[in-house]
């Protein structure tokens, strides 16, 4: 059995990005030689009742005027073994949403309307793709095949998703129906390809490839299409996320000197704005109005969360009491971060709304809580 724990894919895509500043070398997974016998899938729901979780306000004040809303998948170890979980975004009501047999889960990510989750699962010795509904029945293995499939990315309309897969000895990036039909191979390229984004009306693909010698951001329409670079420096690049409107493209732009630069392309103008550079960042993610940026930044020695106004390119330090081990998510709201911290050497997930006010702990166990996906119940 691979020993497999949550924090392995923002591992895989770190040793990526480090990678292209010298060359695209992709070893960040092994290929299973032989195909295992599948492990029995539990589809019903877990028969252990949810249990109330008080969520703890480091202020001392709840903010009444703006509460946290909807639900929060996340990935938590407390039961031994990495396992998707949801909750309130309040903290309450945490629950095992998963009961395979013997897995490793990591990367929950809610359908669009709320109703099914994906995520990736170690399995048999494999990661494969798995959908299961909010409320933990219907239970499906969208993915089987001997290579790792992982980092699944529904498309905002809801009917596919798009996924990274190691199938021919290097990343490309495939697409699936989700019902698990019309798989198909989006990109081919010996050099790989990755980090595959939506564009909002579903009918792009952005993503990271090797193609150009350098870490470069490309498009692609899911018939595979029109495919364009719109990145035309040899600096890598990683990350890129489509804004809501679909006329702009957010990304990390990496420095000769291994700097970390947050840019936005405007596609129309193909004009291109870095608005922060730092030693390190994590990626960065658009507040769902698109008029806001957040990321992880190390101020000092510190990690911490950055926003940037859009409107006025200002940007303003969340100072969280415990230091930010993950990328932050947007509630649905706009209005609150959520992410994952160091408390008393162990992760847990956090809160705090976009003023810096009302940090608030909503996760109490002393295990592994983390890989947060947010949506509006």
């Amino acid at each position: 059995m691979v020993n497999f724990n949550s924090n392995l894919y923002s591992s895989m895509l770190r040793k990526r990005i480090l990678a292209f500043l010298s060359i695209w070398i992709l070893t960040a997974c092994q290929q299973p030689t032989s195909s295992m016998p599948k492990a029995p899938l539990i589809s019903n729901p877990p028969t252990h009742p949810p249990q109330e979780s008080q969520p703890k306000d480091l202020s001392g004040v709840w903010p009444e005027e703006i509460p946290l809303r909807g639900k929060i998948a996340f990935v938590s170890d407390r039961d031994g073994q990495h396992k998707v979980y949801i909750m309130n975004a309040d903290g309450s009501m945490q629950f095992r949403l998963t009961n395979l047999v013997v897995s490793e889960e990591h990367r929950p990510q809610w359908s669009p309307d709320g109703t099914r989750i994906a995520f990736a699962s170690t399995v048999d010795n494999n990661i494969d793709i798995y959908l299961v509904n909010a409320d933990g029945s219907n239970l499906i293995r969208l993915t089987e095949d001997i290579a790792t499939d992982t980092n699944p990315i529904w498309s905002p309309d809801g009917k596919h998703l798009a996924f990274e897969s190691f199938r021919d000895d290097n990343w490309e990036i495939y697409l699936v129906d989700a019902d698990g039909s019309n798989l198909i191979r989006l990109t081919s390229h010996p050099a790989g390809d990755s980090n595959p984004a939506w564009s909002p009306d579903s009918n792009q693909i952005t993503f990271v490839t090797g193609r150009d010698g350098n870490a470069a951001i490309y498009t692609v329409q899911t018939n595979g299409s029109n495919l364009t670079s719109i990145t035309h420096d040899t600096a890598p690049h990683s990350d890129p996320l489509w804004s809501s409107d679909g006329q702009k493209i957010l990304f990390r732009l990496w420095a000769s000197s291994g700097r970390g630069n947050i840019c936005v392309l405007t596609i129309a103008l193909d004009h291109q704005q870095c608005y922060t550079s730092y030693l390190e960042t994590g990626a960065p993610t658009w507040s769902p109005d698109g008029r806001k940026l957040a990321y992880r930044v190390i101020q000092g020695n510190e990690w911490q969360i950055e926003i940037v106004n859009m409107d006025d390119e200002g940007n303003s330090t969340l100072a969280t009491e415990f230091a930010p081990k993950g990328d932050p998510v947007w509630s649905p709201d706009g209005n609150w971060l959520g992410y994952q911290a160091d408390y008393q050497q162990n992760i847990e997930l956090f809160a705090i709304r976009i003023d810096g006010s009302k940090e608030t702990r909503l996760t109490t166990t002393p295990a592994f809580d983390g890989e947060p996906d947010w949506i509006l119940d």
